[in-house]
């Protein structure tokens, strides 16, 4: 158990001092270190870290912990929209912003959604269809969006 933890204060520090734009280039970084792992282990290792992609200043994808949502320009405020179609909501963001506010979603494991998936900028969540009143689904997903 030490190793891993470990690890993944490794993780956490070269992520936070480092531009880390893929997950084969923190993997060889930690290979060449001297870890033992493979791909599917630092993927779960970035999952549990809440280990998000977003845009930098240069406009390239780069990996950000979390924690780090709470300075002043945070993710949350790429939110822009929430539409329904069924049981199916779409969140529209602005470019870049859907993974690291899926994995937030995510993180919050509600038995209302179903599935999450991101892409640039926009989330699709699959609800629950116990969950069809719309109003009840905005305002949780508005609560964890805004924090």
């Amino acid at each position: 158990m030490k190793e891993k933890q470990v690890r993944l204060q490794r993780i956490k520090d070269i992520i936070s001092i480092q531009t880390i734009r893929s997950q084969d280039d923190l993997l060889k970084l930690l290979i060449e270190e001297g870890y033992d792992l493979t791909q599917g282990t630092l993927s779960r290792d970035l999952k549990s870290l809440m280990v998000a992609k977003t845009i930098d200043e240069d406009g390239a994808y780069k990996y950000i912990i979390q924690d780090d949502v709470n300075k002043p320009q945070t993710l949350r405020n790429g939110f822009q929209s929430i539409d329904f179609s069924g049981n199916l909501v779409v969140l529209k963001t602005l470019p870049g912003y859907a993974n690291p506010l899926a994995v937030i979603i995510d993180n919050h494991e509600h038995k209302m959604i179903v599935g999450c998936v991101a892409g640039d900028d926009t989330i699709i969540l699959v609800m629950d269809e116990e969950y069809h009143d719309r109003e009840i689904v905005r305002e949780y997903l508005y609560s964890i969006i805004k924090g």
